[in-house]
């Protein structure tokens, strides 16, 4: 019992210790495609995951470092190597099926201004590193209130690629997203 309590104290410390030494971002994986698959991350901070199509994992408090993440889909195995860094999100797009799309959206919960303010697009990029943390990643639901800021606050979304070139179609899409 003792060396079982000593165990979960060690990895405890130990996991804690690497996150104020490296520091640590966000990982958010992301499977666009219409079928299931397995995922493996390997590195500072590690994981499996089984995704649904059209869904998504955030992995909050991730170590900063180098990571592996693999993908296998179809008794195929695809590698995305990335750097995380101390306060930063990663989205991994698996097999690079979707667009994304950065908004604001402080207008849904105050008058007066815009509902959907567009900040920045991605193409099918399979690794996107954003300089930020995001409150609100494709497939999360919005909360109910925003938190009290008076900047931006901002969402990542996916979208149709072939919508990417036209902003309107862009902020009605989001709009209708919930």
């Amino acid at each position: 019992m003792r060396s079982f309590l000593f165990a979960v104290f060690f990895l405890i410390a130990t996991t804690s210790c690497s996150k104020i030494i490296f520091g640590s971002g966000e990982l958010f994986i992301w499977n666009g495609s219409d079928r299931r698959t397995e995922v493996t991350i390997d590195g500072r901070s590690s994981a499996t995951l089984s995704l649904v199509g059209h869904s998504g994992a955030r992995i909050k408090d991730a170590v900063a470092g180098t990571y592996r993440i693999v993908e296998r889909r179809d008794g195929k195995e695809i590698t995305y190597n990335f750097e995380l860094k101390d306060g930063t999100s990663v989205i991994v797009n698996l097999g690079g099926h979707s667009c994304f799309v950065r908004t604001d959206i402080s207008g849904m919960y105050q008058s007066g201004r815009e509902r959907v303010r567009l900040l920045e697009t991605y193409d099918k990029s399979d690794v996107v590193s954003l300089d930020l943390l995001l409150p609100v990643m494709p497939g999360e639901p919005l909360p109910a209130t925003r938190p009290k800021s008076t900047y931006a606050f901002q969402r990542l979304s996916d979208v149709p690629c072939n919508m990417l070139n036209n902003e309107a179609k862009m902020i009605e899409y989001i709009r209708r997203q919930r």
